[in-house]
């Protein structure tokens, strides 16, 4: 059972990428093509976000930012592609508050996001 402690651990997790990110920058980032992971599918709301944002950080920092669509299972599909990807910031997770649902809606999930976040930050605090 998830606790209301644990869901605002998830949103505040998630609102914490943007202050990782800065420290990357620092490092030549990206030195390569960046994924930007979206867990609904094309042409909705998420995706055109997702796209726009691409461009821009395209634009301004050099390097391509190629959107997947990951649908499926309320988001859990590509939200569990993100989970397992390396915490080196080249694959970004485009979230939506259906996160926070799914982990209070499903018993049974096949990623811990909370301890995926927590790893992404201690590896990136590492980095630096």
């Amino acid at each position: 059972m998830l606790t209301r402690r644990r869901s605002l651990q998830v949103a505040a997790g998630s609102l914490s990428l943007c202050a990782l990110s800065h420290s990357a920058w620092s490092q030549g980032y990206p030195n390569r093509s960046v994924r930007i992971i979206v867990t609904f599918p094309p042409g909705g709301s998420n995706d055109i976000h997702a796209r726009l944002h691409g461009q821009w950080l395209s634009e301004r920092l050099g390097q391509s930012f190629i959107v997947e669509n990951k649908p499926g299972g309320g988001g859990n599909v590509g939200t569990a592609e993100g989970a397992r990807a390396a915490p080196d910031g080249h694959t970004i997770l485009y979230m939506s508050i259906s996160l926070a649902i799914n982990v209070v809606a499903y018993e049974k999930l096949t990623h811990d996001i909370v301890r995926t976040l927590r790893q992404s930050q201690l590896c990136t605090e590492a980095a630096t």
